[in-house]
């Protein structure tokens, strides 16, 4: 049986939840990548907008095209007002709907724990970007407790141990 796939139904919840963890985490990554300015850029996975928005904010980037497959999410990325320069579109990272080399970079920005198919998601990544492009991602450390909310999800486990 296939691993069902996880779709976030609500963009101001997980905007709530998990909004202010993504920009830190994106802020860091982008101070690490430094893509330069005048760039066409994919963010595979956008979901809210958050590390979108980050990239318009930092990058000045040609254009910025996120995909999701959550039209709750993109309505929440578009509704960020980040003006002309970015696209929000229905899009899966297992078939990117990009011709070859047409953007100079893609990130998958928290979201590769996310694809059906890793191999699958960084290839398509690869095939859209132009050669001396960057291919990126970066998630959480989940198996070494790099995940923000690690203590609540400790606590909550032990909690059921002990039958509460």
């Amino acid at each position: 049986m296939a691993d069902p796939q996880i779709r976030f139904s609500d963009g101001a919840a997980y905007e709530l939840l998990m909004g202010q963890w993504s920009r830190d985490a994106g802020a860091i990554f982008l101070d690490w990548l430094q893509p330069a300015a005048g760039l066409a850029c994919l963010d595979v996975g956008c979901g809210s907008g958050a590390f979108s928005s980050l990239v318009v904010e930092r990058c000045a980037p040609r254009s910025l095209l996120g995909i999701d497959p959550s039209e709750a999410q993109l309505d929440f990325a578009r509704g960020r007002g980040l003006g002309p320069v970015a696209t929000f579109r229905s899009g899966d990272a297992m078939e990117i709907d990009l011709a070859d080399q047409s953007v100079d970079v893609a990130v998958a920005a928290l979201v590769m724990h996310f694809m059906p198919d890793t191999l699958q998601g960084v290839k398509e990544m690869a095939r859209v970007v132009r050669p001396g492009g960057h291919v990126a991602a970066y998630t959480w450390t989940l198996q070494t407790g790099g995940f923000p909310y690690e203590a609540a999800h400790r606590a909550l486990l032990c909690g059921r141990a002990r039958g509460a």
